[in-house]
């Protein structure tokens, strides 16, 4: 046999078994992240809902704690409790940060996921008169849990004007560097 052949044997022997390992592993992750974020929506905003069985942030902070990571969960309760102790104004999130919205679609549906990095970005889709979203609302992003299962990591919006606003931590910071700012120029009169 000529050399060359024998080396691509040799790598084909090394290289295709390892493949075959790879893509069955990351179907399944893929598919139980995927599987993870639609349990969560489909808790969040039930399946022929109506407006009082539809969660808030808040309601998802206490009764899923464990599906945040917690600078994530750490950054959503700072923004929650400031919002709480003022009710005149607004100095957190003025929108639905899970559904990137202010007002819910009939239902929503984690679609495509993909790795990125050491994470998966799981793309929502909203649901309306039956009608799926041809783009998505948003992509949550998650990460194995030490726990088993998923956490979620971060939610991205998509391309904007204001790089800031084109995810959820980015925008969790610029609030409470804004709220940090207005509490010590407050302490100063």
């Amino acid at each position: 046999m000529k050399p060359y052949l024998k080396k691509l044997l040799l790598c084909l022997t090394l290289v295709l078994p390892l493949t075959g390992f790879v893509a069955p592993a990351f179907a399944g992750e893929a598919e139980a992240c995927r599987k993870f974020v639609q349990d969560f929506y489909n808790w969040y905003i039930p399946p022929g809902h109506k407006d009082n069985d539809v969660k808030d942030m808040d309601q998802a902070l206490l009764k899923r704690k464990n599906a945040f990571s917690e600078p994530l969960y750490k950054a959503l309760k700072a923004d929650s409790d400031a919002a709480s102790k003022v009710k005149d104004e607004i100095v957190g999130l003025d929108f639905d940060p899970f559904l990137n919205a202010q007002d819910f679609a009939d239902k929503y549906v984690a679609k495509e996921v993909k790795p990125k990095g050491p994470s998966y970005l799981a793309a929502i889709h909203s649901v309306n008169g039956g009608k799926v979203s041809a783009k998505p609302d948003l992509e949550a992003e998650l990460q194995p849990s030490k726990k088993g299962g998923f956490v979620f990591v971060n939610f991205h919006y998509g391309k904007s004007s204001i790089p800031e606003n084109e995810n959820l931590l980015s925008i969790l910071k610029v609030l409470a560097n804004d709220r940090k700012k207005y509490q010590s120029g407050a302490d100063k009169h």
